[in-house]
């Protein structure tokens, strides 16, 4: 047991450590009350704008996030902003502000409620949006999985099923064939992290299930998903215009105690299941999905972004015993 006794020694006396070189140069915090701005300057080449989600704004859409409301009993989308309707009124306040660039999501599920099933209407208003948009200067960002899905892909099996990859892609294939000459900024998808932590790990979105092992699945396949869309839209006529990427959040994981190891280690481990593993798939065509072991060659994956879309909200300040539901 000797060991073990040298191994306690060790830790309480880096903790020791730690906590002295904390107490002597404590982790800085900014406030910004204290922080002149005045004299903040943005480059001349800056670009301005804002951005939505299919699902938060347009109204009735009948989605697999629509299914997860009525059967857990939650808060309905309903109307939302009834911004299908409105969307004229909508890009009058959009060029109101003087931005010049405006991303949004298109709702699959609308413009295939129906497997093979194509909505023309969809897809035409969609195309009008854009093409009003340009009048008013203002530059589409488009992204073409945020979130949302068809009920029937979903009852399929979803991002859980490698097979049903190939559905995804050619709804991608048909948006940009309709509208690629029209847009420049693709988005693949939007923060796949978000959704398989949410959904197949706290079981805050839909399916709303717990299991590491579906987590695994659906973070594989939606790189494996990332990666088939952008080389196929790559492939296409205006592929080679357009500029094309995937879109990660970015958390902190500081640890809540700065002089406690495990704190830290708790940290680190956050940060690779949340952060790193994505881009780093993104950078080497190996993917190690979030609790895995051992990465996975996927084939397409290496330098498939034009760009990474980094949205940031917070930083997280970690223990081992986070909890593991949402407010």
């Amino acid at each position: 047991m000797e060991w073990l006794l040298y191994g306690v020694i060790l830790v309480a006396i880096y903790s020791f450590v730690v906590w002295i070189l904390c107490k002597i140069n404590p982790e800085s915090r900014i406030f910004w009350e204290n922080i002149d701005t005045t004299d903040v300057e943005f480059p001349r080449d800056f670009a301005w704008g804002v951005a939505t989600a299919s699902h938060q704004i347009e109204g009735n859409n009948r989605n697999n996030w629509s299914q997860f409301e009525d059967a857990k009993d939650l808060q309905r989308s309903a109307n939302a902003c009834e911004h299908w309707g409105r969307w004229k009124d909508d890009f009058d306040l959009i060029e109101n502000l003087g931005v010049g660039h405006y991303r949004f999501s298109l709702e699959w599920s609308r413009i295939e409620p129906d497997e093979g099933n194509w909505n023309l209407d969809a897809i035409s208003q969609y195309g009008d949006m854009i093409d009003d948009l340009l009048r008013r200067n203002i530059e589409p960002m488009v992204t073409l999985h945020h979130f949302t899905h068809p009920i029937w892909f979903q009852d399929r099996g979803g991002f859980e099923v490698e097979q049903n990859i190939g559905f995804w892609v050619r709804f991608c294939e048909k948006m940009f064939e309709n509208l690629g000459g029209r847009v420049k900024w693709w988005c693949t998808i939007n923060e796949p992290a978000v959704f398989t932590s949410m959904g197949y790990i706290l079981g805050e979105f839909p399916p709303g299930e717990r299991s590491f092992k579906k987590t695994r699945a659906v973070s594989t396949n939606m790189m494996r998903a990332h990666a088939r869309c952008y080389n196929r839209l790559k492939s296409m006529p205006n592929g080679d215009l357009a500029c094309i990427g995937f879109v990660k959040n970015i958390n902190i994981f500081d640890p809540y105690r700065r002089w406690n190891i495990f704190h830290w280690l708790q940290a680190k481990l956050l940060d690779e299941m949340f952060n790193r593993c994505w881009l780093r798939g993104l950078m080497t065509g190996k993917f190690r999905a979030p609790s895995s072991l051992l990465s996975k060659k996927i084939i397409g994956l290496k330098d498939s972004s034009d760009f990474i879309g980094v949205n940031y909200y917070t930083h997280l300040l970690t223990t081992p015993f986070m909890p593991t539901t949402v407010d």
